[in-house]
């Protein structure tokens, strides 16, 4: 066998793991769930918004301190709802106690 048939049968099969990986990780309402918005505060809380059929899903998150999700019918009241969310953990534990 020489080097190049063998990179190529290495290559296939690497292909062919790595789909099968994909198919075994992905789940199945994948395709209709997409990011439509992102958004970063001042106070570094991250929020996804996606699309899911037909409401939308927000996930916000502190990284290491808190993750936390919510789901409504329009991108406005959801991002709004999330800010809401976002002030009253803020001044509630944080604001007290300095950690989560």
């Amino acid at each position: 066998m020489t080097p190049q048939t063998l990179r190529q049968k290495n290559t296939e099969r690497m292909q062919t793991s790595a789909a099968v990986k994909q198919t075994n990780l992905l789940p199945s309402n994948l395709a209709r769930r997409r990011i439509v918005w992102s958004g970063r505060t001042e106070n570094d809380w991250e929020i996804l918004i996606y699309k899911n059929c037909e409401h939308f899903e927000a996930c916000f998150f502190r990284w290491a301190i808190h993750h936390e999700h919510a789901s409504g019918m329009t991108i406005d009241s959801l991002v709004q709802r999330v800010h809401q969310r976002i002030e009253r953990l803020e001044s509630g534990r944080l604001k007290k106690t300095g950690t989560w």
